[in-house]
């Protein structure tokens, strides 16, 4: 399961609606539920309920410590959880790859924005998947996409950070 710093999100579900895209699920840290978070696409910022105090404290602490090791413009509870979804999907396309081929890959994530980007420097956000067979195809492949951002899955470990 993906997770970052022993942080993973659990019955995750997104629902398009009229005011904007919903989504919500729980929070695991270290495989016990510890809350929810919540956006309901009115283009609010998202919501967090925590178990306990200590709970979110500890959360805290490590969405703190993970943002001092990993600088990024989204540097809150927000951006963090908005950084485990998109490992999430990550990890369900090297799964489903891992279904349809026959032997080992490599999957690269290139993004059209990085985790230091401003919203004056995105002019469209995309995420794009691409599945190599050696190393020796990924340079060529990095200066085809220009992407401004590649992740590098090779294995399952990959998908905890």
């Amino acid at each position: 399961m993906a997770s970052i710093r022993g942080i993973s999100v659990d019955q995750y579900v997104e629902s398009e609606m009229d005011r904007g895209m919903y989504f919500a699920g729980f929070i695991l840290m270290d495989g016990k539920n510890i809350g929810r978070f919540e956006n309901e696409g009115e283009g609010g910022c998202t919501e967090f309920d925590f178990e306990s105090k200590e709970d979110a404290g500890e959360f805290h602490n490590r969405v703190s410590q993970y943002f001092s090791d990993h600088p990024a413009t989204l540097d809150d509870h927000e951006g963090f959880m908005l950084e485990v979804l998109d490992l999430m999907e990550a990890e369900r396309e090297f799964i489903k790859k891992t279904y349809q081929l026959k032997g080992p890959f490599i999957l690269i994530q290139a993004n059209t924005y990085g985790r230091s980007s401003t919203l004056d420097d995105i002019t469209e956000i995309s995420t794009s998947y691409h599945v190599l067979q050696n190393e020796e195809e990924l340079v060529p492949l990095q200066i085809q996409l220009r992407a401004v951002e590649y992740f590098i899955f090779r294995n399952a470990e990959d998908f905890i950070k």
